[in-house]
């Protein structure tokens, strides 16, 4: 036997067994057969084996609301195909697995809730491939049914303004949200309503339109995806009802006063109280506080009628007492109302008698009067009339007024502090005698800046009143340069009651005070001429501490050349009446005017020894200046000796007071002397060719020029044989 063409091990019969099968058992088996007269393999054959069916997809935990469909499905991988499913449920671990649903991979389970299919029933499956293999039993999936928990329905009654709360109960997963309904109507939170989303409603100051049945729906989030359609999430269990709420109306209470206001041991407005509601038999009761202060009425008091009079132990002040009244229906339901009485004196006073203005005359020999009048009088709600007052300024009847007008007020404040109200009127004493006026001449010196002030004190000599004392004016206090000599002036003397006399003065202004004069340096320039003046003096006037008019002089004011320098000036300063002082200034004359310069070209001949000299004068051509030429200089430049050529000096003229000034001249140097020539007899070999060659230095014996260097040359160079001789050159 062999398996994929290769011998199997002790295989030589004509069958083979291979128990068990493993997978690695597969492949392709043939049989050779061989006998004497050789052998034949047989056809091959194929031999498959298959692995056990592995769950691939666990059904998972399904959630829904009541009767909606749910799906568990489960996948397997290997063995052979096609699969088939067996589907088992229980309701709780307690119970037995019993068989469910059809041969498919989705298990359907519709109508949650019901039947077997209720909250937290278990589902599991079994799959089996082709061949009889069996999976394990698949994981556990759990069926979560959401709906509504059905309780007893509560029933409330509240009085009207009351509070009461609903809570609805779940099954299943945790609700995400609530839905409340009044009368089939659906809620919101706001006015009455707290908590209309939420599992406990709460119903605040209930009134007759909350009453009704109340239901509740929850929202819950659903597995995905589910068969309720694309994109749901959620979903709504249905409402159930958790409540009902009366709300029963309580007393309304109307109060024939709210509040009122009274003096203090008067009796107060009678209240009346009642049931805007008309609610038969509705009973009231009262309490009121501040009792330790308001006293008169009960603490506590029962009807619908509340009187009496009331007293304040403290009537300068504002005091007030509630009445906390409570009215209750024979069903229990209750309300509270509160009205107020304010024991109070919050009326101001007023005049009952009060004088008007009136005027009288001072008296013989006083400076005032002795006045009398009537007193003012007073009214007050509560205290009373024609209530005397107080006097709180001005005088009383019978003093003595001074002269002119005097105010005289009086007041009046009642038992709780109102007011004051006022009484006021005015007397006028009238004051007729003039003060005496009584002056005195004076005489004033001006002072350094040209003037004088006076007061009308330095005038007074001993003006007086009878009232007491007076005022002082004068009709002129300043003087000045243009009022020195005697000035007339009026002094005015006014009492305190405005009578006024007046007297003549003279005052004499006198000016004693000489100038002062205070000087500055300046510097000024010579002119062209070697000139300078200075004009007017007050160009070396710093000030002059003097008012009016001053005259100035200044000596010297002119200069020239033999003033270059510092030069002492005395400015003499005299007032308009004939003070005079000086003061010195130092005047710095400069002279800052370079000299004119003119040049002229000149031409000079080298000496013997070849050099040549020029003066300052031979290239100046009349050079001038302001005021003198001190030295004139000239630059050369430096050249080689026995050029014959023309050179640029430079002349440079400065005057006394070292001020320059330039100018350019051409200088031409020329050499007019002959060079000395020198000669010397000499010797010379013809050659083999019979020739010979000489030249111009063996002659020379020492030529010579002043200017250096000469250069030779002579007539006859070359000698032949023929001619040899003595020759002259």
């Amino acid at each position: 036997m062999e398996k994929n063409n290769v011998d199997i091990s002790g295989a030589t019969g004509s069958s083979l067994t291979i128990d068990p099968v493993l997978a690695s058992d597969a492949g392709s088996y043939d049989v050779v057969v061989t006998n004497d007269c050789g052998s034949v393999t047989s056809t091959p054959v194929a031999l498959t084996t298959s692995t056990l069916p592995v769950i691939t997809q666990q059904p998972a935990n399904q959630t829904d609301c009541f009767d909606q469909s749910v799906e568990f499905t489960a996948a397997a991988t290997n063995g052979e195909a096609p699969y088939s499913f067996s589907w088992e449920m229980r309701k709780t671990t307690a119970d037995v697995w019993v068989s469910t649903g059809g041969n498919s991979s989705t298990l359907l389970v519709s109508n949650i809730g019901t039947g077997n299919n209720i909250n937290g029933s278990e589902y599991r499956v079994t799959i089996t491939d082709a061949c009889g293999n069996s999976t394990a039993v698949s994981s556990i999936a759990m069926l979560t049914v959401n709906q509504m928990d059905l309780k007893t329905l509560l029933s409330e009654t509240v009085c009207q303004g009351g509070i009461t709360t609903f809570t609805a109960a779940t099954l299943g997963s945790s609700p995400v949200g609530y839905v409340g309904q009044l009368n089939g109507s659906t809620i919101s939170n706001g006015g009455a309503y707290s908590g209309a989303t939420a599992q406990t409603l709460t119903i605040s100051n209930a009134q007759l339109a909350q009453n009704g049945t109340y239901s509740v729906s929850a929202v819950f989030n659903i597995t995905q995806p589910n068969n309720n359609g694309a994109g749901i999430t959620t979903c709504q269990a249905e409402f159930i009802p958790v409540g009902e709420l009366v709300v029963e109306e309580g007393p309304d209470i109307v109060a024939s006063l709210s509040s009122q206001s009274i003096c203090s041991g008067t009796a107060i407005t009678e209240i009346v109280l009642s049931n805007a509601n008309g609610t038969p038999g509705t009973t009231y009761s009262w309490t009121r506080d501040n009792t330790t202060v308001l006293t008169g009425i009960p603490a506590t008091g029962f009807g619908n009628i509340i009187n009496g009079t009331l007293t304040s132990l403290d009537p300068s002040n504002s005091h007030t007492t509630i009445f906390t009244v409570t009215a209750s229906t024979i069903n229990g339901c209750i309300s509270t109302k509160e009205v107020s009485v304010t024991v109070e004196d919050n009326e101001a006073p007023t005049n009952n008698f009060c004088p008007g203005d009136f005027t009288v005359s001072t008296g013989a020999g006083i400076c005032g009067a002795i006045v009398n009048y009537t007193a003012p009088t007073f009214n007050d709600n509560c205290d009373g009339n024609g209530l005397a007052g107080t006097l709180v300024s001005g005088l009383a009847s019978g003093d003595e007024f001074p002269p002119g007008p005097t105010t005289v007020t009086w007041e009046y404040t009642d038992a709780a502090g109102n007011g004051p109200v006022t009484c006021s009127f005015v007397v006028t004493v009238n004051d007729d005698v003039d003060p005496t006026a009584l002056c005195q001449n004076i005489t004033v010196q001006l002072d350094a800046s040209g003037n004088a002030v006076i007061t009308a004190d330095q005038i007074d000599f001993g003006s007086s009143d009878p009232c007491g004392a007076v005022t002082l004016s004068v009709d002129k206090t300043t003087f000045n340069c243009d009022n020195v000599g005697i000035n007339n002036v009026i002094l005015t003397v006014e009492d305190v009651n405005g009578n006024t006399a007046t007297c003549s003065a003279t005052v004499t202004v006198e000016d004693n005070i000489e100038p002062t004069a205070f000087c500055k340096d300046i510097t000024v320039q010579l002119d062209a001429s070697g000139n300078v003046t200075i004009a007017p003096p007050t160009s070396i006037m710093e000030a002059v501490t003097i008012a009016g008019q001053v005259t100035l002089s200044a000596t010297p004011t002119t200069f020239n050349c033999t003033n270059v320098g510092d030069n002492t000036v005395v400015l003499t300063v005299t007032d308009e009446n004939g003070g005079i002082k000086t003061c010195d200034a130092t005047v710095t004359v400069e002279d800052n005017i370079a000299p004119t310069v003119l040049c002229r070209d000149f031409t000079v001949q080298l000496d013997g020894s070849g050099n040549a000299t020029i003066t300052v004068n031979d290239i100046d051509n009349g050079s001038t200046d302001n005021c003198a030429i001190a030295k004139g200089f000239y630059q050369k430049p430096i050249l080689p000796l026995c050029r014959c050529r023309t050179n640029n000096v430079t002349l440079t003229v400065t005057d006394v007071n070292g001020n320059q000034a330039f100018c350019s001249a051409t200088v031409t140097i020329e050499d007019i002397e002959d060079p000395v020539a020198v000669c010397q007899n000499i010797t010379v070999q013809l050659d083999a060719s019979g020739n010979a060659t000489i030249t111009a230095a063996d002659i020379d014996n020492g030529s010579t020029d002043n200017c250096g260097a000469v250069t030779l040359s002579i007539d006859k160079t070359t000698f032949l044989i023929a001619i040899m001789s003595v020759s002259t050159l």
